[in-house]
């Protein structure tokens, strides 16, 4: 039985190694950071794919760029967000890959949860802000910009 786990556990470090190659080729980064997006999705449970869509979108995976209004890092978060999320926050955390991910993982979170799993109001209100986005649906504007949908569709 134990031999039979282990052959189990092989295969599926196989198929993650697999996977996260894929990822890596696809947006043509280095493996490490793949494995570190990868990882960080799932540990946050948060599909890998949509995390690597929206880091290409934000940044590019430059984990030194900085937005037009401050937004840092990878996942382009704002410092303010981040203190929000964890009080600890600093902008040069922001610039650490794996805290940065976190963040922009966390603050993806509640919007998911807030839209109840609604993936392109939580984009909208991820790249907005969910007071902008709540107003113009409070309006009867639709509230999408093209972001969810620039999100969606890259490196398919």
């Amino acid at each position: 039985k134990a031999m039979r786990e282990a052959a189990l556990k092989k295969t599926d470090n196989l198929m993650v190694n697999k996977e996260i190659k894929k990822y890596a080729r696809r947006f043509r980064i280095n493996v490490e950071l793949a494995k570190l997006i990868y990882n960080i999705s799932l540990d946050e449970g948060v599909d890998p794919d949509l995390i690597f869509k929206i880091i290409w979108t934000e940044s590019r995976f430059k984990t030194d760029c900085i937005g037009k209004v401050g937004e840092i890092g990878l996942m382009q978060v704002r410092y303010n967000t981040a203190l929000s999320i964890d009080p600890g926050a600093t902008r040069k955390k922001l610039f650490d890959p794996a805290y940065n991910i976190r963040i922009g993982i966390k603050h993806l979170k509640d919007h998911l949860h807030f839209y109840r799993g609604d993936k392109k109001l939580a984009l909208l209100a991820y790249n907005r802000g969910r007071g902008r986005v709540n107003e113009l649906l409070f309006l009867g504007i639709n509230p999408a910009n093209g972001y969810a949908k620039k999100v969606l569709k890259s490196r398919m």
